[in-house]
């Protein structure tokens, strides 16, 4: 590792097998057993976002696969059951539904859109139906929209924006331009991005919103980079980010400036021109360079399976890893049991621990801030660390306090 290195490489996780004996994910199921643990994953297949979903979906069938391999999950078979949202949120519901009434699932499992992430929180719990969600940010899901049912091992966007702020206004500059997508996620990470930085002493002092799949941000990347800021931070996903970079390396914005994306993403960065990702800087959850044995492991094993390196798999990966052993822990999939041994939990998994935060069901982890390069020991563009973030640190200075005050929490208020 380059730059700055942890005080401690991760200990080797669950999960780690490489056996696999299930088959690929496919957009159902047929019919399912009765003997088997049954996961609905629902997941955009299709959309801006469909390369990120369809990793996502293999990461999920692929912990799945290995521990089938290995006799399954409390003597049974687990079978993972795939639905396309199409990145809508009422089609998300009616797939999640569908996946709940029909294929009777015990657990879901998504979304990557806060949106459509949003418009599950009802399903779930009017269903009692424990959903996990490894890939969507927007604060509420965990906070004011939670559910008692509802649990995250991503990162949310106050734990981003602080981050991003604190990072970037300590190295690079006190002065952003932001570029933010137009729906919930994006508004929601610009709204803390702009009070974090404030309270830093670092001004926002431009920020536009173009729409969800937008194919030419020139404009509005012009309007982002008015005023002469030290750091253009472009809150783009999937498509919409390598587009974005591109088209501000097209601009020689980055000559001018430093260039950021809100979180790192192996998929995005597969449709980026060459010199466009080198020297931008993102928060990452987890890549494949993140060091330690279990998931130089699983790199490794989802290479082979796969022919692939993915950063919507890993982290996809690891929100299965906690829910499975979860349900181990339980010794049941019943929802209450099941939300006991989430709750205020540590889970071993391919990034290391993660601990289930029991106020707000939002988890506590590591990352890293990391700068974009090319180098000849990864065969595909890294972000190598510049600054760790420990799970105590973050907890502690960069996420929402246990404080229904400043972070409420709905299922918790009544």
């Amino acid at each position: 590792m380059s730059a700055t290195t942890r005080r401690e490489f991760l200990r080797a996780g669950a999960g780690a097998g490489v056996l696999l004996t299930a088959s690929g994910v496919g957009s159902a199921s047929g019919q399912a057993t009765r003997t088997s643990v049954r996961v609905g994953v629902v997941l955009p297949l299709s959309g801006p976002y469909a390369d990120q979903g369809s990793g996502g979906a293999r990461g999920i069938q692929f912990c799945a696969e290995q521990l089938n391999a290995r006799g399954g999950l409390l003597g049974r078979r687990i079978e993972v059951i795939v639905e396309d949202t199409q990145l809508k949120p009422q089609v998300a519901v009616v797939k999640a539904t569908k996946l709940i009434n029909q294929d009777q699932v015990h657990f879901l499992m998504g979304e990557i859109s806060g949106a459509s992430t949003l418009a599950l929180l009802e399903v779930a719990e009017r269903s009692k139906v424990v959903m996990l969600t490894p890939y969507s940010s927007p604060e509420a899901v965990t906070g004011t929209r939670g559910t008692r049912y509802q649990f995250r091992t991503y990162s949310n966007t106050w734990i981003q924006a602080s981050i991003a702020a604190d990072y970037v206004t300590r190295h690079l500059g006190k002065r952003w331009g932001v570029m933010a997508a137009d729906y919930a996620y994006g508004q929601d990470y610009a709204r803390h991005l702009k009070k974090f930085v404030t309270q830093r002493g670092g001004q926002v002092v431009a920020e536009v919103f173009p729409p969800l799949g937008t194919t030419d941000f020139a404009s509005f990347l012009a309007k982002a980079a008015a005023g002469d800021p030290d750091v253009l931070w472009m809150v783009e996903y999937g498509r919409d980010a390598a587009v974005a970079l591109n088209q501000a390396t097209a601009m020689g914005l980055k000559k001018k400036m430093a260039l950021g994306l809100g979180v790192a993403n192996t998929e995005q960065v597969k449709g980026m021109q060459p010199g466009a990702f080198e020297g931008t800087y993102a928060l990452v959850i987890w890549y494949p360079n993140w060091p330690g044995e279990a998931t130089k492991a699983f790199v490794k094993a989802y290479h082979a399976r796969h022919g692939d390196y993915s950063e919507a798999a890993g982290v996809h990966y690891t929100g299965a890893q906690v829910l499975f052993q979860a349900v181990a822990s339980a010794g049941s999939v019943d929802a209450d049991a099941v939300i006991k041994a989430l709750e205020d939990r540590e889970f071993e998994t391919i990034k290391g621990r993660i601990r289930m935060r029991g106020y707000d069901h939002q988890a506590v982890q590591a990352y890293f801030m990391g700068r974009g390069v090319v180098v000849r020991d990864w065969p595909i563009p890294v972000y190598e660390p510049v600054k760790w973030y420990e799970a105590e640190t973050v907890e502690r200075d960069f996420m929402p306090p246990a404080d229904p005050r400043i972070h409420p929490v709905r299922w918790r208020q009544s």
